[in-house]
């Protein structure tokens, strides 16, 4: 449509610069102000492997939005929020919907955190928490009908496969300084994919988790007056955790779950990255508790050799991000001829499609990043195509296999086939013409309004 962002370049440099800018807006909001703590505190909120895993799933980059909500959490407790305070804070996670469902969810629960915990300190009446719930659950719907999440799709019944193991905070992904060091990966039971549900926190942060072992009885006080976020966050691990407990390789229970009761998690089957919200609040709480418990000076210390293990550690994981992302990925099509070609057509009809089979590979030359090439630039120039990347396929590939042999000459319609000859026999054997057909890039490109056959890149 044109108007909604592309989430690549200048996006993922945003969410870093984001993810530091809302790091130091909730530690300014909890007091973190001496600058060798506020800085060293911004770090460790920035500085989190689960971040720059995600390079490359840019969506997911946007972990900022669960910084931001948990700063108008804090806001809340201490001082209670104005209606302008709740009509941002309802806006996160609708705008999130427009980046990635999961972080509107917990951007979502945040919301209704507050709402419980602020109506339970009598700063809201029933009257009025209902009326913002109400405001935010109909924005939400309206927005994710007009996204299309309501039409039917696939579920694959696959929650607990990306779930989170209980050794994943501890142990160090494989890019890290630690990792290198100790030959760790990502824990998981095998066969399945904990790895998605990755969320080891770095040196630095394990640090500080075992300094503020000694000030547990000051952790429990304050962890009894945000009960209501307490609890929350507890059933919230235990989803992340899911039915399949793994404790590195091993798998300590696997809790049978009625069909139904799957089907309807697997709604959120990537249930391991929901274990982020607790991560980054328990990060703010350590940061503080340090604080409380050592004192300023000594704190702020403390806080600073954390954030320098921190960047020590991660300082593997951001340069081969950068070295992955300094240069432009050289191009496995003729971009040029490719471009010239779509532009002059009103849409793309490919056979078989990514997801029922694609173009390249098994036999063709070139891989699905070529295909994707493709896809790419008959986005950038808004032409309609029935293939695409899904990371939940639901196509109905025997339709599609009809579609391409009913209607195979439509005037404004470029068509792409696979260059195998069982593609090549099902078309001929069901009369689709081929003799004004060309070859680019090891595909087949037809035309009803243009010769191709003399086609040169």
């Amino acid at each position: 449509t044109g108007w909604l962002p592309i989430y690549f370049g200048l996006w993922a440099a945003l969410c870093f610069l984001l993810q530091i800018v809302l790091a130091s807006r909730l530690l300014r909001t909890l007091d973190v102000r001496t600058p060798l703590a506020h800085v060293s505190g911004v770090l460790l909120l920035s500085y989190t492997p689960v971040l720059f895993m995600r390079i490359g799933q840019n969506t997911l980059l946007a972990q900022f939005i669960l910084l931001a909500t948990i700063e108008i959490y804090v806001r809340g407790k201490r001082d209670g929020l104005t209606r302008r305070d709740w009509i941002l804070f309802s806006a996160w996670p609708v705008l999130a919907l427009l980046v990635h469902p999961y972080l509107a969810v917990m951007a979502g629960l945040m919301f209704c955190i507050s709402l419980v915990d602020q109506r339970r300190m009598r700063r809201l009446s029933t009257s009025q928490a209902v009326q913002y719930f109400a405001a935010l659950l109909i924005a939400g719907l309206a927005l994710s009908y007009c996204g299309g999440f309501f039409f039917a799709s696939r579920n694959y019944g696959d929650y607990g496969v990306y779930s989170l193991n209980l050794l994943a905070p501890f142990v160090p992904f494989a890019e890290t300084t630690l990792g290198g060091w100790l030959g760790t990966s990502s824990p998981t039971i095998p066969d399945i994919h904990q790895w998605d549900g990755g969320c080891y926190l770095g040196a630095g942060i394990l640090l500080l988790l075992l300094l503020a072992v000694s000030a547990w009885r000051s952790a429990a006080s304050s962890l009894r007056r945000h009960v209501t976020l307490a609890m929350t966050f507890a059933l919230l691990l235990l989803f992340a955790i899911s039915n399949r407990i793994g404790f590195g390789e091993h798998e300590l229970l696997h809790i049978p779950l009625p069909d139904s009761v799957i089907s309807l998690l697997s709604t959120l089957r990537g249930s391991g990255r929901f274990a982020w919200l607790p991560m980054y609040a328990g990060v703010t709480f350590l940061i503080v508790l340090i604080l409380r418990r050592f004192g300023a000076r000594a704190g702020s210390l403390i806080l600073c050799t954390a954030a320098l293990l921190q960047l020590a550690d991660v300082a593997p994981m951001q340069a081969s991000r950068r070295a992955g992302t300094a240069l432009a990925h050289t191009p496995n099509i003729h971009v040029d001829t490719w471009q010239r070609l779509i532009a002059a057509h009103r849409d793309i009809f490919q056979y078989p499609s990514f997801e029922c089979g694609a173009l390249f590979g098994r036999g063709i030359p070139g891989t699905h990043f070529s295909e994707l090439e493709i896809e790419w630039i008959a986005a950038q120039l808004n032409r309609p195509t029935n293939s695409a990347y899904l990371a939940r396929p639901h196509k109905d590939c025997a339709q599609e296999q009809i579609e391409a042999i009913g209607n195979n000459a439509v005037p404004g319609r470029l068509y792409l086939y696979r260059s195998s000859e069982d593609v090549g026999a099902y078309l001929a054997a069901n009369g689709v013409k081929m003799d004004r057909c060309g070859v680019l890039d090891d595909v087949v490109v037809c035309s009803a309004d243009q010769d191709l056959s003399t086609l040169q890149p």
